[in-house]
């Protein structure tokens, strides 16, 4: 039967029970036992069915979801489920009572249309989906199942829709993660392990509790996302009419508040990294921070295999295990502590020949990187915090599966992290790598608020080169430092990879319950087709100091160049719309647009705000308008400082209003500079 007359005829039924008095949806039940705790009775002290039937008793109340049903003339067996397992149940034509809209059990119910037995109520209006509250007695069948004789039942809720796949569970990985709740209801499996990921956290805050930790709540949207080298996510906070920030770490708050004398302390919630998504990367994930006053990296190292002692002793978890790789392949760990500890400094050189602490230009090591044969993924655009980490992940991390810990890290990739005091330009730094995955960073604090606004201002030249994932100045966190801070610990774990590890998923949506996903596509009206293209607009910005020639040439090219890297709305839609007068238009063609001009510093000033605003931004040089070919562009642009050239043009596309705040400054084409 196709899910919309399904639908249609559960939506009669529906009626049909409420006409007989009985509440489609009531306010509550009385549920005394889970399933799981009903079938620890001791089976001894069970009575036959034959004995239940002369005289039933309603020895058990529990309440749960119909997952089979299944009906035999005047025996109906069912399975229910709750969220600790399933029992099978049986009602019987012989005995059986349905509570109606009073709470009295009765034996059968009357509408205008009908009158209809308790029997005949389970029997025919109950499908699978639907709840219900049984009481009754636990027998064993003639096949040695437990199963439950109901002698009153409640109905608790009716179903509109069937369950997916009968009651055997999703199939489909992309329905898992997106009717999450589907999963839960048919995937038992599905419901253990969100129970385990339940259970890790409480046991988490146990051993924070134990040693003498406070938890404390940072703040969600920042004014600076400094904490970690990572893309932000950006908004605007209506109320103080700012932009803002959706953290990146927990790593500002619990450092003021060592600041401030909280010796031990941490936070366990949500960091946001508006960065690509993959099987072991999320942009919104759990993460835990703490921070020691007085500890070293070397004290966390300690801390960190307590810490996983203690979680797989109460979680009941052998050391020794097998896990799955990125592949889906089953692989042996062993958790057994201690761990081993490998040099992060040597671990790169052995697998790429290079030496990354003796490196302070992302241009050299590129050059180096490529002589020895070595391809990372868009290179081009890194700076060299991230080109060095881009390094380490392709040719080293993936041989780690043991739990090991790096240590000796290059001072640019920790920049919160204190300065060796043998090697200025190696970081008193950690982390801890399982099956190829990053689960503990952890550094002795730089509590040095010199040092901190020197690292900081090396970010902010970063951003300039277009290293997204380079560090924010904060100058507020500076002023603080200057009161004086304690010599500090910071450590940081995902938690939702290491749940993903000991769950045996390769996935790490499989083991967070609701994670984002695009919404599901439905056919718009034209009046909504329209608002969303135009909810979006296009900023064409050029220098006039240049002849009219040199600037269509830009325009043109900056236009490919966006249409290139925008989304897919932008350039994928072949669709068209019709104006009031019914002239058809591309629905590309109906971006707004708006034509400014500026001069070549104010279109470099325009470039960063662009892009921390999240546009899409395309950029044509004086340096392109020179150059005819692809190498000698390349090579050019190397050569030249970056307040060394000029813009003839720069194109942005993103939202209305991110637009609009980024060019409301600069004054139209050919407009007086006055205007």
């Amino acid at each position: 039967m196709p899910n919309s007359d399904e639908r249609t005829v559960r939506l009669e039924k529906r009626e049909r029970i409420r006409a007989l008095g009985v509440h489609p949806y009531p306010e509550s039940y009385e549920k005394i036992e889970s399933i799981t705790k009903l079938r620890t009775v001791e089976t001894e002290t069970l009575r036959t069915l034959d004995e239940i039937r002369t005289n039933p008793e309603m020895r058990h109340t529990i309440a749960g979801r119909i997952v089979l049903k299944r009906s035999f003339g005047k025996l109906c067996f069912a399975t229910l489920r709750d969220e600790t397992g399933d029992i099978q149940i049986l009602f019987s034509s012989e005995y059986c009572r349905i509570r109606d809209r009073d709470g009295e059990a009765v034996d059968e119910l009357t509408s205008e249309a009908e009158t209809i037995s308790a029997y005949k109520f389970a029997e025919k209006l109950l499908d699978i989906g639907d709840l219900v509250g049984v009481s009754g007695e636990l027998f064993f069948t003639q096949k040695g199942e437990l199963t439950l004789f109901v002698s009153v039942f409640s109905f608790l809720g009716k179903a509109l829709r069937p369950l997916p796949e009968k009651y055997h569970g999703l199939a489909d990985e992309e329905l898992k993660y997106r009717h999450r709740h589907l999963d839960l209801i048919t995937d038992s499996e599905a419901m253990r392990r969100f129970h385990f990921r339940s259970e890790f956290i409480r046991l988490l805050r146990e051993f924070y509790d134990m040693h003498g930790f406070r938890e404390i709540e940072g703040q969600t949207l920042t004014n600076t996302p400094t904490g970690a080298a990572a893309n932000p996510y950006i908004t605007h906070q209506d109320a103080l009419g700012i932009d803002v920030y959706l953290r990146i770490s927990h790593e500002i708050p619990l450092k003021l508040a060592n600041l401030a004398g909280m010796e031990r302390v941490y936070e366990l919630g949500k960091a946001f990294r508006n960065e690509g998504q993959d099987p072991s990367h999320l942009p919104e994930h759990t993460h835990l921070e703490h921070n020691v006053m007085y500890w070293t990296y070397r004290d966390n190292m300690q801390f960190t295999q307590e810490l996983f002692d203690f979680l797989f002793d109460r979680l009941g978890l052998e050391k020794k295990r097998t896990i799955l790789n990125k592949h889906g392949e089953e692989i042996p760990v062993d958790f057994t502590t201690p761990w081993a500890r490998e040099d992060y400094v040597e671990l790169v050189k052995r697998d790429s020949g290079l030496d990354v602490s003796t490196y302070t230009d992302a241009d050299a090591l590129r050059a180096d990187i490529r002589k020895q044969g070595i391809e990372l993924s868009g290179m081009e655009a890194m700076g060299l915090t991230t080109l060095i980490d881009a390094l380490y992940k392709k040719v080293s991390r993936p041989k780690i599966v043991n739990p090991t810990f790096l240590y000796n890290y290059p001072i640019t990739l920790k920049p919160f992290a204190r300065r060796n005091d043998d090697n200025p330009n190696i970081a008193d730094a950690f982390q801890l790598v399982i099956n190829g995955w990053e689960l503990v960073n952890s550094y002795s604090e730089l509590v040095d608020p010199i040092d901190q606004a020197e690292r900081f201002a090396a970010g902010d030249i970063a951003l300039e080169e277009w290293d997204e994932e380079a560090m924010r100045w904060d100058a507020e966190f500076v002023r603080a430092m200057e009161h004086g801070m304690p010599p500090i610990s910071g450590w940081g774990m995902g938690v939702d990879r290491l749940i993903a590890l000991l769950t045996r998923q390769n996935n790490l949506r499989d083991v967070v319950l609701f994670p984002l996903m695009r919404p599901e596509t439905r056919e718009l009206s034209a009046k909504e087709e329209e608002a969303r293209y135009r909810s979006k607009k296009i900023a064409v910005i050029v220098n006039p100091d240049f002849p009219v020639g040199i600037i269509a040439n830009a325009i043109a090219h900056t236009g490919v160049m966006l249409a290139e890297h925008a989304s897919a709305p932008f350039i994928g839609e072949t669709k068209t719309l019709r104006d009031a007068e019914k002239h058809a238009h591309f629905a590309n063609s109906i971006y707004p647009v708006a034509n400014l001009a500026a001069d070549s510093i104010q279109l470099r000033t325009l470039v960063k705000t662009a892009r921390e605003l999240g546009l899409h931004v395309a950029e044509f040089t004086t340096i392109m308008a020179k150059a005819h070919r692809e190498k000698e562009l390349v090579e050019k642009y190397r050569a030249t400082a970056p307040d060394e050239f000029g813009y003839v043009c720069v194109g942005i596309f993103g939202s209305t209003e991110a637009v609009e705040r980024a060019t409301k400054w600069l004054p139209l084409y050919g407009a007086d500079s006055g205007e």
